[in-house]
């Protein structure tokens, strides 16, 4: 079976850290790699991670010289990874218990998965959003031909 790489990009998110951090631990498949990239915030963010770190071996941490911000910093994460499948989350993001064995389970047949993800306030459901235009599985080409023609972002 192979392992998903969660690559978590951490700035300023020390409200949130813990339950995402958790949320990935908890998950119904277990053969991951959680890889918090630290991208030097100024908050108590990276001190939560070593306390997890301390006490889970799938937790790695990356750390960048200086602020790179969200995207080279999910590439820094991403050399360090050693799963077959990467997944990116952010600092602040809940994964659903069964969230990685669906990904496990789609990426089977597939190279990229684009999904939706629920907007929560204080707990609560405040909206469905899609983050690409329509759900859907690409694979790698047909992702590029997607995204070039304007795809992307709602």
């Amino acid at each position: 079976m192979s392992k998903i790489s969660v690559i978590i990009p951490v700035y300023n998110v020390e409200n949130f850290i813990a339950e995402a951090i958790n949320s990935c631990l908890k998950q119904s498949f277990q053969k991951i790699e959680i890889i918090i990239v630290d991208d030097c915030g100024t908050d108590k963010s990276m001190e939560i991670v070593q306390e997890y770190a301390k006490k889970d071996t799938r937790i790695k941490i990356v750390r960048n010289q200086e602020n790179l911000g969200l995207l080279k910093a999910r590439f820094e994460g991403a050399k360090s990874a050693s799963g077959d499948i990467l997944m990116f989350c952010d600092g602040d993001d809940l994964l659903e218990r069964e969230a990685l064995e669906k990904v496990y389970q789609e990426f089977l047949d597939n190279e990229l998965i684009c999904f939706h993800y629920k907007e929560l306030k204080h707990r609560e459901l405040t909206k469905l959003k899609n983050f690409f235009t329509q759900t859907q599985v690409f694979t790698l080409e047909e992702f590029k031909e997607f995204y070039l023609r304007g795809g992307g972002l709602k």
